[in-house]
């Protein structure tokens, strides 16, 4: 299974997202 760079990108964007919307409630 080959991802682009591109796709790395999207998939670091939307780990990203996921670790701020856990980190938001629990704040």
């Amino acid at each position: 299974m080959n991802i682009g760079q591109k796709g790395i990108e999207l998939i670091k964007h939307f780990e990203g997202c996921e670790l701020e919307a856990y980190k938001c409630p629990a704040g």
